[in-house]
Order: structure tokens, then C-alpha cells, then sequence
């Protein structure tokens, strides 16, 4: 929120238009990210996902 207060006051409001129409797809990415890295690293075990996800599917 303060983030997007201190584009909209200051000289970077040029790129508020930008943020509006991207900013959804930037924090889908993000999140993505978030999520991969730990499989990618090793982590955790693509098994381990595969277990979480049928439990969860379970319930």
C-alpha cells in the first residue's frame, strides 16, 4: 500500500498505469516463483509435493 501511495505523490505516477494493468500477472509470477524454488533447489521432493497435494485433495 505505501508502495503504491509513494508512486502515485512522487514523479514515478507515470508508471502507475503500468502497475494497475500488470500488476496481477507480476504478483501470479512471484508467487509462482515462490513456489518452484524450493522443488527446483531439492528442497523439498517432487514426491513430497505429490503427497501434500493427494492429502489435501482428501480432505
Amino acid at each position: 500500500m505505501f508502495f503504491l501511495l509513494s508512486v502515485r505523490i512522487t514523479p514515478l505516477n507515470r508508471f502507475f498505469l503500468w502497475i494497475d494493468r500488470y500488476g496481477r500477472t507480476i504478483g501470479v509470477i512471484v508467487l509462482t516463483i515462490g513456489v518452484m524454488v524450493p522443488i527446483a533447489s531439492g528442497k523439498i521432493s517432487a514426491s513430497t509435493c505429490v503427497l501434500y497435494i493427494s492429502e489435501a485433495a482428501d480432505e
